[in-house]
């Protein structure tokens, strides 16, 4: 049996297969709530991709430099969270209590960066779709 700790609450699984389509759809839907919000705040313009264009001139230097990055950063972050959740999840942790402990508490780290860098996201797209306002 498999457990899986998410957001304070624990899932049960029967197997390795059940658990990974399980991850699978977890991150199924956090990318398509991602896409769902950068669609939601990237609506185009009356005129056209002349005023995307002109739009993405507003921001910053610093933070389009940001935008440019950050998906590549959700990336990095991801899988960073993946491998924590791993880790955590093997038998000889499982059974430290102490070091299931450190890894869940990294695993929830991970996941709010994860979280924090998908939130930044949006508000750079939001700023982008208002034109740097």
């Amino acid at each position: 049996m498999i457990l899986a700790f998410d957001n304070g609450r624990v899932t049960p699984f029967a197997s390795l297969a059940q658990w990974e389509a399980w991850r699978a759809e977890l991150a199924a839907a956090a990318q398509a709530e991602a896409r769902a919000a950068s669609a939601a705040t990237s609506k185009p313009r009356a005129d056209g991709d002349a005023a995307s264009a002109g739009a993405r001139r507003r921001l910053g230097y610093i933070e389009q430099r940001e935008y440019d990055a950050i998906e590549a950063n959700i990336a990095a972050a991801e899988a960073a969270l993946a491998a924590a959740v791993t880790e955590s999840e093997r038998p000889e942790n499982a059974s430290d209590g102490a070091k299931l402990v450190e890894l869940l508490a990294l695993t929830a780290k991970h996941q709010a960066e994860v979280d924090r860098l998908y939130a930044r996201w949006a508000e750079l797209e939001a700023k982008l779709t208002a034109g740097g306002g």
